[in-house]
Order: C-alpha cells, then structure tokens, then sequence
C-alpha cells in the first residue's frame, strides 16, 4: 500500500484573524490570485495539475477541516467537502485537545493511519517544496514511530525569529528520506537574544506548525506524558464509537484550556502541541514517537501576521502604495497598504503611511505604526457591537450607513461608508 492511501490530510482552519482585522485570514484572498488562503491549503494537498508535480498527496475523501463554528458555511461555501469532513471544536481548549477531537473521529476510519496537520492560514508559493516535504514527512510516519515537523528557511534578521517556534536540526538517519534528520532542540518562540545565538549556530529553522504522525503512536504518547489528558480522551472516542455526539462535545470540556509549561513549573501556557507534546516526544524518544524535522522543507512561505506582511508578499506601486481589490488612489497617497474584500471597493485621496482595510461590512483605518495598539483597539470593538463608529485616538468626520467605521491613530480624514463603498479623504496627522 502506499503512503498516501494511509493518511488523513487534517487542516487547521480556526482562529479570529485579529492582527488582519476586519478580514478573515483563511477565507480570504490574500495573495492577489482569485483563491482564498484554505482554498490554496486545499489545492496544494488533492488538486492535479499538469505543471506542478509531484501529483497530488491525498484525495478529497481524505481531506478534513478542523474549525470553529461560525466558520463552517463560509469553509463549505469555498470548498468541495460533505459536512462530515468539517470538524468543529466543540469549545476553546488549545490547538492540542482541537486535534484530539479531530483524532477521534479518524481513528473509528483506521486507527493506524497517518494524520498529516497542516494549516490552512500560510501562503506557500512553492506548491512542489510542499508536496516533497510532506511526502517524505509521511514516509517517515508511516515508517517508524516517528513525529515529523516541517522546517522553515529562516531570515538572519533575528527580530524576524520572535513569534515563530524553532527546531534545531540533528544528525541524518540512514533510513531517512532525503532532508528528513533528528531534532535535538525545540523552542516556541525564542527571546532575541537567543534568535541570534540560533542564526549563528546555523542549525536551526522555524518551525511552519505542521504535523504528521500515527494516530496510535499519538495516543501512545498522550497516556505517557498526560495521563489524566488521556482519560479525557479516551472518553470522547467512547462516546463517539456509540453515535452519542452531545456526551462527546460535554466530555471535551474538560480538556484543560492551559497547561503548566515543559520546563517551568510555575507558568501557565496554551494547550498546544507545541508545548503539550513536542518537548516530551524530544526528551523521552521510544515507541511513542521519535521527532525529525525537515530542514528548509520550506524554502518560499509567509505566515501573514500583520497587515504590514503584506509588503513583502505583493508588489507596491511607484509610491509604495500595496493595493489588493477593487482600490483606487489618488497621487498624493504614499506609502499605505489598501486591501478591498470581494465585492466591496475602496477609494483614498491624500493620504499617507496608514493601512486601509475593508471587509465584512467593517472598515478598519489606521496609522502604519505597529507600536499604537492595534490590538487592543480591535479587542475594544469586539466589546462594543452597539457602536458604529469607534474613533480611538482620532478626529475625524464619519459619515457610515450600512456598516462600522474604526479609525486609529490618524486625525484630520474624511471618511464615508456607504454600503459596499468605502471612501478616505485627506491629509492626516498622527496623533
């Protein structure tokens, strides 16, 4: 048999995209190139393509999705899958219990199949990189009892390793497929001090956050090294194997949301693989799971973090203007990334180093200053629904029918929303 006819393709799909507010990051189209971030997740795992080999690495009957709830019908709006390939997190619990949830359904189809967790979130241009690297992570899986993370080339800059996970590369294994090592380090996210210690020892590379394994070596591990975990576990795939779905989703609540960090006791973090699983699989190697990595099995990928990101991804104009969409500006504006949603448009006179982004009846304007708190800002409307305006640190007049306005950072603009057009008038100055 081969590989491929052994594995289930489970991509990531979940999340609220707040650093690119107001649009959704897996359902949009970033890129320029017709097709949203998951529909290229999707195509570079089952679409055929005379150009591009090798051929496809699952079909679409081993493809699933794993999300939340609000994003089911816009995911089968945008992709050809029934909507028992969409598994839907029954509550928040990490990254880690959400990919338990997907195991347990998979494994009543076969218990020794390879998962391969990939995201549905990052642009990969380079859709060949991606098949050989995933392909021989699955030979390893599939192999031995091996736990295979895909690397990332890094940049030298070591401002650019903060918020990225890293593997440090080990030696070649002679039964490995070619770029496939041990790893001897792992870290998730990396101070800069020590990013610049890792760029010079030349050994390390960032982790892309995808994931193959054996669903039984998975469950091995998880009664090792969180038995109580385990339990929990395993009383979901109980419910599940009798048809009883509402017990499942009451059980999986009590999955922990936060788990004590792998080497510090006395701090809480997320319940994600990266630290539920991955530093034990690298301490403790055995029948439950030996890590490998593949160096560089990325060579061309983004993970758009930020609005800013996206300078590096699409090509500016004379004056530095990123465009994405239906967007029209005029000759005084420089140096501003303006992004339109399907179906919506967007028009700026005179305006000046600010990002403009327009989706989901929200227009989101602000200073292109990372510094100004985006975040909170963005947090603050989640909180204020009632509001159709919000002006935070601003003046500006406003004119919204048919939709919500955010300004941040800039004083001095004309705004007016009507419906799917979006304009931005004036000369602004920064707060």
């Amino acid at each position: 048999m081969n590989d491929s006819e052994n594995v289930f393709a489970v991509i990531l799909a979940g999340g609220q995209s707040n650093r690119l507010f107001p649009f959704n990051k897996v359902l949009s189209d970033l890129t320029g190139q017709g097709r949203s971030l998951i529909q290229q997740s999707y195509d570079r795992l089952v679409k055929s393509s005379a150009n591009v080999r090798p051929s496809p690495l699952v079909s679409p009957g081993q493809t699933f999705i794993l999300t939340t709830a609000p994003m089911v019908l816009p995911i089968r709006a945008q992709l050809p899958l029934p909507t028992a390939h969409i598994f839907v997190d029954p509550a928040r619990r990490g990254t880690w219990p959400a990919i338990l949830w997907a195991m347990a359904h998979l494994r009543m189809k076969n218990p020794e199949a390879v998962l391969a967790i990939v995201t549905a979130d990052h642009i990969i241009p380079d859709v060949r990189a991606f098949r050989l690297g995933v392909a021989a992570a699955i030979h390893q899986a599939a192999t031995e009892p091996a736990v295979v993370l895909l690397g990332v080339k890094p940049t030298p800059k070591p401002s650019d390793w903060l918020g990225f996970g890293c593997f440090k590369m080990g030696r070649l294994p002679g039964n490995a497929k070619a770029g496939v090592r041990r790893l001897i380090g792992f870290d998730e996210k990396p101070a800069l001090e020590k990013a610049s210690m890792m760029i010079s020892e030349r050994a390390w590379v960032w982790n892309a956050g995808m994931f193959f394994f054996r669903i039984s070596l998975a469950e091995r591990a998880l009664t090792l090294f969180h038995p109580e975990m385990s339990k929990t576990y395993q009383s979901v795939v109980a419910a599940l194997s009798k048809g009883d779905m509402i017990k499942a989703k009451k059980i999986y609540q009590d999955f922990p949301l936060q788990i004590q960090h792998p080497s510090d006791p006395n701090r809480m973090v997320d319940n994600t693989i990266d630290y539920a699983m991955i530093p034990h699989w690298l301490r403790q190697p055995g029948d439950h799971g030996v890590l490998y990595g593949l160096s560089n099995a990325l060579p061309r990928w983004a993970d758009v973090g930020e609005w800013v990101a996206l300078r590096g991804l699409l090509k500016p104009d004379r004056r530095e203007n990123v465009r994405l969409g239906r967007v029209i500006l005029d000759a005084k504006t420089r140096r501003c990334i303006v992004s339109a949603d399907q179906g919506l448009a967007i028009s700026v006179k005179g305006l000046e180093d600010a990002v403009v982004a327009f989706s989901q009846n929200t227009a989101f304007i602000f200073a292109l200053d990372p510094a100004r708190g985006v975040k909170e800002v963005v947090a603050g409307f989640r909180q204020r629904s009632n509001e159709k305006v919000i002006l935070s640190e601003s003046d500006c007049r406003v004119l919204c029918k048919g939709g919500r306005v955010v300004v941040h950072g800039l004083s001095g603009l004309n705004v007016k929303l009507v419906k799917n057009q979006l304009s931005v008038v004036g000369r602004q100055g920064v707060l």
